[in-house]
């Protein structure tokens, strides 16, 4: 969907310019190489890290705030 102030042209270049980025960032990893130990301790670690969020609803005719845990994405 377009907005008022970006053109097709607009988004077309911002297109490219991801598109160089990916390649830009799959041209390094390939290059920088990682030991499995350290993939792994990265992964273990990033999964142990809890997601929290704080939500507010409604009880007892005012907002409560509240802070849950969300599952980690894969």
């Amino acid at each position: 969907m377009l907005t008022s102030d970006l053109t097709i042209i607009d988004y077309a270049q911002r297109r490219r310019v991801l598109g160089r980025r990916a390649d830009i960032r799959l041209a390094r990893a390939l290059r920088h190489r990682v030991p499995l130990h350290a993939k792994l301790r990265q992964r273990i670690q990033r999964g142990l890290q809890a997601r929290r969020q704080q939500i507010r609803h409604w009880q007892d005719g005012t907002f409560v705030a509240r802070t849950i845990t969300l599952p980690r994405a894969a």
